[in-house]
């Protein structure tokens, strides 16, 4: 499982509202390339629990099919009294063949359950630095 976790926020997508509609229908690539500001753009997201040593916190998580790590808040962090258990060291891979520094994140173990109690794995994430909700 592939997700971002985050408090109880949802990540807000901003449309491009100069977008306008062509009434070129032979061009059908570009219906499929840019999108329509009417239209809603649902995020793939499932309410969770993150339980360590008998703390529990209910946040939301963003399930990220294109994504090859897991990622939790720094907050989360603290507020669960959650040890890091070891380091990685990682660069992002960017469009146009750029790519970021290396940077070190700590690695954290916990458990997530399902919020009827029904299921529960363990998962590996890596600290995020910044707030994985924050739009701006």
């Amino acid at each position: 499982m592939h997700a971002k976790y985050s408090r109880l926020h949802y990540l807000l997508l901003k449309v491009d509202t100069s977008f306008k509609e062509s009434s070129n229908t032979d061009d059908i690539g570009a219906l499929f390339t840019q999108q329509s500001p009417s239209r809603i753009i649902y995020l793939k997201t499932l309410l969770v629990d993150i339980l360590h040593k008998g703390k529990t916190r209910s946040v939301r998580a963003l399930l990220d099919d294109g994504s090859h790590r897991s990622y939790i808040e720094k907050a989360l962090l603290a507020e669960l009294n959650i040890p890091d258990s070891g380091k990685e060291i990682l660069f992002q891979g960017l469009f146009g063949g750029r790519q970021t520094p290396e940077e070190e994140h700590g690695l954290f173990n916990f458990t997530l359950e399902s919020t009827n109690r029904s299921y529960s794995c363990q998962i590996s994430a890596l600290e995020s630095r910044q707030n994985l909700y924050d739009t701006s």
